[in-house]
């Protein structure tokens, strides 16, 4: 063999031959996820996650209005309506909690002055949070 074919050959192996075996030993270690994951943040490659749920600004805007209206019954408003009402924005109020990852306890908590009491609690954790429960 000359020494133009053997260089050949050598420059070959180093080039397909070498990254191969060591692309199949990586692999099979068990580690690659988690270098790779390495490699993709360091370079800012990482997928942002899915949002979950409703926008925040949709929850904020039919917090607002629901409270609202909780506000503005009036001495005609039927016990049906202002239960509905309430039971709406207890929802609503569950949403924000999870959207902003505020511990709640609102559905856990018997209809009446322990629930109005855990709903005040609410409002200002999301209000401390920075989320406007009552529009201004």
């Amino acid at each position: 063999m000359s020494d133009t074919a053997l260089n050949l050959l050598l420059y070959l192996v180093v080039i397909f031959a070498l990254p191969a075996i060591f692309g199949v030993l990586f692999w099979t270690t068990g580690h690659a996820d988690e270098i790779a994951e390495r490699v993709r943040v360091r370079f800012g490659h990482r997928r942002p996650p899915e949002p979950t749920g409703r926008p925040l600004a949709a929850i904020a805007r039919d917090l607002r209005r629901l409270a609202d209206q909780a506000g503005s019954r009036s001495s005609d408003t039927t016990f049906a309506r202002s239960r509905g009402l309430e039971l709406a924005y207890d929802d609503v109020l569950v949403q924000a909690c999870r959207a902003l990852e505020i511990t709640e306890a609102i559905r856990a908590v018997p209809p009446g002055w322990q629930r109005d009491i855990e709903r005040l609690r609410v409002e200002a954790c999301l209000e401390n949070a920075g989320l406007a429960v009552r529009a201004r």
